[in-house]
């Protein structure tokens, strides 16, 4: 991801925190394979003043840390309003709590989402953690929330956006961009109005559906990733004996909440392993606060970690 060095510094244990860019998943897949913390922003809740835009109605800008309490710490002094951008909106900004107690959570698991092939270290971790939650008190709910699937129509929603950045640089100067970004705004200028305004219809579905389905609950909870490794020079990753394409492998559960606008939070689960599988809690709208109080809390049950890979 875009934030890999912010990732590594940290995990690392060069830094004990830093900033990224998540614009699908590039501040909690790099803290997912560093076994690190990871925090999404609301879209509109830290200001894009200064960032070079991929996508800017989906641009965020968060912290990764070596601990929920050092990424509140980031996040506090982060977030906020900034007139110079037009995407920051001016909303209040509450600083991180007490503990929740975990007794009084929900978390809910939506399928089809959380329905995919998974390396068998996330799966044995995500089903640590959910029989670790339902055994510190907290309620798990199933949830059937079709709409919520990867890959929906993300590259209709998104990659015009990317052609509008990029469209007279590339036409100028298209050696300039490496390989596999040239065929990737080669195909976003080819997106036509009505694929984007499907993309649009699509992007405002999902949204809707995952605020219906947190009246079920207090959060939606995925694995982080399918996976966690990728081989360099390797495109692929194994996931139950098949080849997926890395992207879709580090990608499908982070990817659709930038398109939902939502705040998400990634955490390294309590187990053995380097880097330990992650777990990702999404919230409502401007609810950074609430997760990290339940980040914090699950930290302190020994349910998820501080990093565990400085070492």
């Amino acid at each position: 991801g875009s934030s890999g060095g912010s990732g590594a510094a940290v995990g690392g244990g060069i830094v004990a925190g830093a900033l990224g860019t998540d614009t699908g998943g590039s501040v909690r897949v790099p803290a997912a394979l560093c076994g690190v913390v990871g925090l999404k922003v609301s879209h509109g809740r830290v200001p894009l003043t200064g960032v070079y835009p991929l996508a800017a109605s989906f641009d965020t800008v968060g912290p990764i840390a070596a601990s929920i309490a050092d990424a509140a710490i980031l996040y506090t002094a982060m977030a906020g309003h900034d007139p110079a951008d037009p995407w920051s909106l001016p909303q209040p900004v509450t600083a991180p709590g007490e503990p929740a107690a975990l007794g009084d959570i929900t978390f809910g698991v939506p399928h089809p989402w959380v329905d995919r092939d998974l390396d068998a270290d996330v799966a044995a971790g995500w089903q640590h953690f959910l029989e670790a939650v339902s055994a510190a008190g907290s309620r798990v709910v199933e949830l059937d929330v079709a709409e919520l699937d990867f890959p929906g129509r993300i590259t209709e929603a998104m990659y015009p956006e990317v052609a509008a950045v990029h469209r007279r640089r590339f036409a100028a100067a298209p050696d300039t961009y490496g390989p596999e970004v040239r065929r990737r705004i080669a195909a976003a200028l080819e997106t036509d109005m009505d694929d984007y305004l499907a993309g649009l219809a699509w992007r405002r579905r999902i949204r809707l559906a995952a605020t219906d389905a947190m009246e079920s609950c207090d959060v939606l909870v995925t694995p982080s990733v399918a996976a966690l490794k990728k081989t360099i020079g390797v495109d692929t990753i194994e996931l139950a004996g098949k080849p997926v394409g890395y992207r879709a492998a580090l990608s499908c559960f982070s990817a659709l909440v930038n398109q939902m606008g939502l705040p998400a939070l990634s955490m390294p689960v309590a187990v053995p392993g380097s880097p330990p599988p992650s777990v990702q809690i999404i919230g409502p709208m401007w609810s950074e606060h609430r997760l990290l109080e339940v980040g914090s809390a699950l930290e302190a049950a020994s349910i998820t970690a501080a990093s565990v890979v400085a070492d």
